[in-house]
């Protein structure tokens, strides 16, 4: 099963800005800025030398624009079925956005925007308008280094993570080089190989390969490959006028099976002028492909996710189907209740008494433990030893796999290691390689 974070949820609703570490049974995946997320840093190297601004002229008005945007965003992941099957999730937009370029940034500015679809496993996101609408008139600026490689955003605190993808995607398909050839650039996903052509149609850029792959796709795929076109129209001047963008992207294993799948279908028409971007207190550096991390906006897609979710449901559904270990549209029901369960404490007390009802060994308990486990906030860590020390699972003739799934509490409190290293003490020959699996785990905390 993934391991369902706020991060997790929130940028496969973002579809892709940077991919979420979503973890195979028995991994761990160290948090970055704050606790809960997967993302890991990684710094791009071999990025793009000769890439051009917006404009030919730091100086010049023809810097800045008004932009009809029409943006979509598909992502796919392909699990198996015990780590939430496939994840679909979708983001469709449409509005417009003032760019104003400079020798070393680019500020962008949405001044309207409207959510046309954003679903997850073709469920509708409810709340996705407020996120999108709170990015308004907020100035992001996307940076540039010495060689004009894209490097990353800085973004106010009112442009939450699912919008900030939005902006990593506009970053990355805005640098353009300025001349013919191969090179690299920084893209979401990692550093890329790039070809660009004139034509009679404009500047033209292919992406092929990718010659490296950021961290938080470890585990997951071992190569991607990207395909498809961006058009530049520029005028005399070099302006931008128009960009036309559809890029698929395609990850595998190093068994050639495919585990993600992306399209980035993006357009901007230059409409007129526009004033300068307004300056401001400085926001937040974020890296390519990473996201600020917002409280306010995970809840907001926290409770979207949960999709009307409440305790007396989890429970229904999973005793309803007598113990299985996979119930129908598995991965929407395991989002459903991982965001359920983060939100909720009371949710997570609830299947304490459910694990008791279900059939022993069945798959209803081992999905019972793997989503407190995975979930991992106090009350969710609090219910799992509740279990693990009751009657009921010690006399699971598999109590040896349930015990073994503190293995997966990514932040062990205090309660999780007094159990481990009680029952280590204590366990039985038959159940000593449980205990040592167990102690290792949460060892250090």
């Amino acid at each position: 099963m993934s391991r369902p974070r706020l991060a997790a949820l929130t940028l496969t609703l973002a579809a892709a800005a940077t991919f979420v570490a979503l973890r195979a049974t028995g991994s761990r995946s160290a948090p970055t800025s704050e606790p809960g997320h997967t993302l890991v840093r990684a710094a791009v190297t071999q990025v793009t030398p000769e890439v051009s601004r917006l404009t030919s002229s730091s100086t010049s008005t023809s810097n800045r624009g008004s932009y009809q945007l029409r943006y979509r965003a598909e992502q796919t992941l392909h699990l198996p079925a015990d780590q939430g099957g496939t994840l679909a999730a979708l983001l469709e937009l449409r509005g417009r956005l003032v760019l104003d370029a400079s020798a070393a940034e680019c500020a962008m500015e949405l001044s309207e925007v409207t959510v046309v679809d954003a679903r997850l496993n073709g469920q509708r996101l409810v709340g996705t308008e407020a996120v999108a609408e709170a990015a308004v008139g907020q100035p992001v600026r996307a940076r540039f280094d010495a060689a004009g490689a894209f490097s990353g955003l800085e973004v106010p605190a009112e442009v939450r993570e699912a919008m900030q993808g939005v902006f990593q995607h506009l970053g990355a398909t805005l640098q353009r080089a300025a001349t013919e050839g191969d090179r690299q650039e920084a893209t979401p996903i990692g550093t890329v190989t790039a070809r660009y052509v004139r034509s009679e149609i404009g500047l033209l850029r292919h992406r092929g390969a990718y010659v490296q792959v950021r961290p938080t796709l470890s585990g997951l795929q071992a190569q991607a490959t990207a395909s498809g076109q961006t058009r530049f129209g520029t005028d005399g001047q070099g302006a931008l006028l128009t960009v036309a963008h559809d890029e698929a992207t395609r990850a595998t294993a190093d068994d050639g099976t495919v585990v993600m799948t992306d399209r980035l279908t993006l357009s901007l028409t230059r409409e007129g002028d526009a004033a300068p971007v307004a300056g401001g207190a400085p926001g937040r550096a974020v890296a390519v492909g990473e996201v600020a991390p917002d409280a306010d906006g995970e809840r907001s897609l926290l409770v979207s996710a949960a999709g009307g979710m409440d305790a007396a449901e989890l429970a229904q559904l999973l005793m309803a189907h007598g113990g299985a270990a996979t119930l129908p549209d598995h991965a929407t029901f395991l989002y459903r209740a991982a965001a359920l369960l983060a939100l909720d404490p009371e949710a997570a007390r609830r299947l304490g008494p459910v694990y008791a009802t279900l059939p022993a060994a069945s798959g209803g308990r081992a999905v019972v433990l793997d989503l407190l486990a995975q979930v991992g906030t106090p009350a969710a860590q609090q219910t799992l030893v509740g279990i693990l020390a009751s009657e009921e699972a010690r006399a699971d003739p598999v109590y040896v796999l349930h015990v073994q799934r503190v293995a997966f509490v990514a932040e062990p409190g205090a309660e999780v290691v007094a159990f481990v290293e009680a029952f280590a003490a204590t366990a039985p020959p038959a159940l000593q390689a449980a205990a040592s699996h167990a102690l290792g785990a949460v060892a250090g905390h």
